[in-house]
């Protein structure tokens, strides 16, 4: 492949330039250390040349005027001016190339799989802080969400997210790669308030807890076309039910729900468009239109789970199938 740092954005990472893709960092690098090489025997040379301007006892500039490939040049200066400007040529390269490698790898997250933790307090802190400690927390729990890179390698990202009332309608797309954790308060996950969380089209290990959602006009925890994502020790309890408004809606995705609180809801939790979630273990809930639905998907739930619903406990519709016990 042939390096323009001017076409970077028009690149194809395919697979088969990914499978390549150390060999071309390690080239580039390796094209690096060669040219530093140079450049310090070049001004090794140069300054040779300046002590030494008849030639000296050094074999290697006997006759000032001749280059090391064999050029003469008219003038000692002349001689010194090509040096010198070969120095500058090779600096320039190495800045190019190394700016492009660093561009490269902040575009693809090359530098993956990551361990990375980022923090988020809405009282004490500031989205133009880094995020990397309490003590350079964002402030708001979306910029942590944009910070995680689109695709990495693999790794895990947890972000963590002090009691407070956030108000943000948190959202989530096309994440892939690393696990997410976002990590509320898991003994009192009403300290930690959203309006609501939205996914779509995330292909990776996503751990939402600890956090309530207290939208009435959106489904509380909303995924949509995510590969798996786990729901544990969140509430989605409405202050007024919303016609068609879920606690927590899995469409075309995949996940478990442990230990969840769903109220005044359409569906409590609900499972839809070919989905397949299991509602695993000590889920509550009261005043649904209906506690735990399955539309065109598939829901495994265990028997000690208590969410219930005034039209019925449990509803399925259009080849939804629900079961019990077992893990789907």
């Amino acid at each position: 492949m042939v390096f323009n740092p001017k076409e970077i954005d028009q690149l194809q990472f395919n697979r088969e330039f990914r499978d390549t893709l150390k060999g071309n960092f390690d080239g580039l690098s390796n094209e690096i250390i060669d040219l530093d090489k140079k450049n310090k025997a070049t001004e090794a040379r140069l300054t040779s040349v300046i002590l030494n301007p008849t030639g000296g006892g050094n074999p290697e500039v006997v006759a000032a005027r001749m280059s090391r490939e064999g050029e003469e040049h008219p003038t000692l200066y002349a001689h010194l001016t090509a040096m010198e400007g070969e120095i500058l040529d090779n600096r320039a390269i190495i800045q190019e190339l190394s700016e492009y490698i660093g561009r490269l790898k902040q575009k693809i997250n090359i530098d993956e799989p990551v361990q990375r933790y980022f923090y988020v307090d809405g009282n004490w802190g500031w989205d133009e802080n880094d995020g990397s400690s309490t003590f350079s927390a964002f402030k708001t729990i979306q910029k942590a969400i944009d910070t995680i890179p689109q695709e990495t390698t693999g790794g895990e990202i947890t972000i963590f997210i002090a009691d407070d009332t956030y108000n943000e309608d948190v959202v989530i797309l096309a994440k892939k790669g690393a696990d997410i954790k976002i990590v509320g308060n898991q003994d009192v996950p009403t300290n930690v308030k959203i309006k609501s969380l939205y996914v779509e089209n995330t292909n990776a290990y996503l751990n939402i807890s600890g956090m309530e959602a207290t939208t009435t006009t959106k489904h509380g925890f909303h995924y949509e076309r995510s590969t798996y994502v786990n729901t544990n020790n969140c509430v989605a309890v409405k202050d007024k039910k919303a016609s068609g408004m879920n606690g927590i809606y899995y469409s075309v995705s995949s996940g478990v729900v442990t230990g969840c609180t769903v109220s005044n809801n359409h569906n409590g939790i609900i499972a839809n468009f070919n989905s397949r979630i299991t509602v695993e273990a000590n889920n509550t809930g009261i005043n649904n239109t209906y506690g735990i639905t399955s539309a065109r998907s598939t829901l495994h739930k265990y028997n000690n789970n208590t969410v219930t619903g005034t039209s019925k406990n449990e509803y399925w519709y259009a080849g939804g199938l629900i079961t019990n016990g077992g893990i789907i």
